[in-house]
């Protein structure tokens, strides 16, 4: 199993010619193989289809503009992938009393992460956030928000690591604004308020 840290990922936005490729990422079983990354974006009814959920993000990819997140590859091999979009294409992510402005089209939120078996710990998500913020930028985000899990306590975090490790983002830049349970929320500032100049 490959070990050593990832400093030749490879990074493109999701587009039609690469479903296979998300696919494989996936994986055929857990929770990504059934989310399809459609968790925050679709009622508990709607979501409970595994085949709703892959058509969901298939649509998407193929109709919509904007892609809905970013795939890493490693010497040509699909090895992981990051969900981001305008945050209000995330219904479910206004749960908490600290969301605020959930319609602001100037607002981003990276959703999720899967990092396909065998090149985990190898920093793979950390090159994602990095391209994420970066994509977030291009498309004119001012700000980016995100729940990661605080995992400091030492306490094991189940499957909630898909959002995202609290330390990563951190280190990306992002504050905390706000905690729901073990999720923590945090925003980045890309562009300095009431300019297009890029925030430092």
């Amino acid at each position: 199993m490959p070990t050593s840290p990832v400093t030749d990922l490879e990074i493109h936005p999701a587009d039609p010619g690469r479903i296979d490729d998300i696919a494989a990422v996936y994986g055929t079983r857990g929770g990504a193989a059934h989310c399809w990354c459609q968790y925050f974006t679709r009622p508990d009814w709607e979501f409970n289809q595994v085949e709703t959920n892959r058509r969901g993000l298939v649509d998407h990819i193929r109709t919509d503009a904007t892609p809905p997140g970013l795939i890493g590859y490693l010497d040509g091999e699909p090895v992981g992938w990051v969900a981001l979009g305008p945050r209000s294409a995330y219904p479910r992510l206004w749960r908490s009393p600290a969301d605020q402005t959930p319609e602001d089209p100037d607002l981003w939120a990276v959703t999720c992460f899967v990092i396909r078996v065998g090149f985990r710990r190898r920093g793979i998500a950390t090159r994602l956030l990095d391209a994420a913020i970066e994509e977030a930028w291009t498309h004119g985000a001012r700000r980016l928000f995100a729940r990661p899990v605080d995992t400091s306590d030492g306490k094991r975090p189940g499957s909630d690591l898909y959002t995202g490790i609290l330390s990563t983002f951190l280190a990306a830049g992002f504050a905390e604004i706000g905690r729901a349970r073990r999720a923590v929320l945090v925003e980045k500032t890309l562009r300095e308020p009431g300019t297009g100049s890029r925030a430092r």
